[in-house]
């Protein structure tokens, strides 16, 4: 109900609420790291109402009526064949604000997001940050976090992950590369 309320604000066309994890056990110690929470669909702006850049597909709303034709998400993006590619969500926001609509963030509209076992592994994680730098090449521009984190342990975990991003990111622009001169 309270995404409802949100989209029903003028010029409202995708909102999305905090995201919270149900671990299905223990969490690896680097669970904790922003960087790694985002990796894991976990999303927390704070309790208020908020514009977003983004929103994340665990708990979101769309007003069909305002995007119309454009109140889908790309074919090429999102997970398929044992791939974990994202961005969806992402692409669908950059849509609708380059369409003049808004995107907001609404902290009381809070979700459990299930991690099972599987998913709370150093390799899973790892498969994850590498689909995330191929996502990247897919969508194009910078990385986007929901955050600008400066806190050391968050760098400092987020460092042994750098290197399956960046394979993730060279295969992702090699396959566009590829791609585009056949």
């Amino acid at each position: 109900s309270r995404l409802h309320e949100a989209l029903m604000q003028p010029g409202c066309a995708l909102v999305g609420g905090k995201i919270e994890p149900l671990w299905h056990r223990p969490p690896l110690l680097i669970a904790g790291s922003r960087f790694v929470r985002e990796q894991y669909s976990l999303f927390d702006l704070g309790d208020g109402c908020c514009p977003a850049q983004k929103v994340i597909g665990a708990n979101f709303g769309m007003h069909v009526g305002r995007l119309a034709d454009e109140a889908r998400f790309s074919v090429d993006l999102g997970r398929k064949d044992g791939r974990l590619i994202g961005g969806e969500e992402s692409e669908l926001c950059r849509r609708a604000r380059s369409l003049g609509h808004n995107v907001f963030y609404v902290g009381k509209a809070t979700v459990n997001h299930q991690i099972l076992p599987e998913r709370i592994s150093w390799r899973w994680l790892a498969r994850r940050f590498y689909y995330a730098g191929f996502s990247r090449a897919l969508v194009g521009g910078k990385p986007n976090p929901t955050h600008h984190s400066r806190r050391v342990q968050d760098i400092a975990l987020l460092l042994p992950m750098l290197i399956p991003y960046i394979a993730g990111l060279l295969v992702g622009k090699f396959s566009l590369f590829s791609i585009s001169r056949n």
